[in-house]
């Protein structure tokens, strides 16, 4: 259990006034408790007497919680608690309406006294926890997604790892965190790269899309290289940029795009000689033609001389 870093009494402040305490009588020590704007709970043997505050927050009244027996029974509903002094500890404590509260109780003892400081820590455990519940379903989204999602720190460390980045990349997470992002980048585009992101750390740009980087090389933990698309945001948190990457490997898409490419070239290569078959065959057709064309034109006119001798016109 994490101390609070804020209270309204620091544990020598707590200290001090067990020791100022020593001094009163009751009845004073009554009355000062009472000025207290924190729950504090004076124990004299078996008897228990608090403050206002405590009131506040559990919803007794200082008689009706007046020593172990009820307390034990009321505020700890039969959870054994055993105080070290000087020492912080976490109590689960129930109220009168039946709710329970998460308390932060350290005790001081002086002879023949006790006093309990009570620091109500219910809404910031439940603050703690939705901030742990958020953090857990943003890492399962991110480990969801399709695309790889790196991020990394001011230094170019990675610092973040999801699981489609692992399946591209061939590293595991826990080999990955607190590496280089060079070691995904070949070793010849590591000079361009650090290039790029000063340039973009002095545009001011927060993001730019997937395709506007156009392709990338990646490396993966077997040496191959490979095609990748990114697009790469930046945000600055407590003083640090952090920059994050979403990657998608193209090897795929641009063998299919090579694969098209390569018949298309084939088609039209196939096209052109067609064509210049059918050039080819027009040509010999031509050459042909010529060859007989003067038999055919003696031919003709021999039979229109033969006709016209008959008297087959006129």
């Amino acid at each position: 259990m994490q101390n609070l870093k804020v209270r309204t009494f620091m544990p020598n402040q707590q200290s001090t006034l067990a020791q100022v305490l020593k001094e009163f009588n009751l009845s004073q020590i009554k009355d000062f408790l009472a000025l207290l704007p924190i729950p504090v709970i004076y124990r004299l043997d078996n008897t228990l007497y608090f403050n206002d505050a405590v009131t506040k927050l559990l919803g007794y009244e200082s008689a009706e919680i007046n020593n172990l027996t009820n307390w034990q029974e009321k505020v700890c509903a039969g959870r054994v608690y055993t105080l070290e002094p000087n020492n912080s500890q976490l109590l689960v404590l129930a109220k009168k309406d039946l709710t329970q509260c998460f308390v932060e109780a350290t005790l001081y003892k002086q002879d023949s006294f006790e006093l309990w400081f009570l620091q109500d820590i219910t809404q910031y455990l439940s603050l703690e926890q939705q901030a742990k519940d958020n953090e857990a379903q943003m890492s399962n989204i991110i480990d969801s997604a399709m695309d790889g999602i790196i991020t990394v720190d001011n230094n170019q460390d990675i610092i973040l790892f999801n699981k489609a980045a692992e399946e591209i990349f061939g590293y595991k997470e826990a080999q990955i965190i607190g590496q280089p992002l060079n070691l995904l980048i070949p070793n010849r585009f590591h000079s361009a790269h650090q290039k790029h992101i000063h340039n973009f750390e002095k545009t001011g740009v927060s993001n730019r899309r997937m395709g506007h980087l156009g392709t990338v090389t990646g490396i993966r933990a077997n040496k191959e290289e490979f095609s990748l698309e990114a697009s790469i945001s930046q945000v600055k948190i407590a003083g640090q940029v952090l920059h994050t990457v979403i990657l998608r490997d193209v090897t795929e898409r641009k063998r299919l795009e090579e694969e098209l490419h390569k018949a298309q070239e084939e088609k039209l290569a196939r096209k052109q000689e067609l064509l210049l078959d059918s050039y080819k065959n027009a040509d010999l057709l031509f050459s042909a033609l010529i060859e007989v064309l003067p038999n055919i034109i003696l031919d003709g006119k021999y039979r229109l001389e033969s006709k016209i001798g008959k008297g087959g016109y006129g």
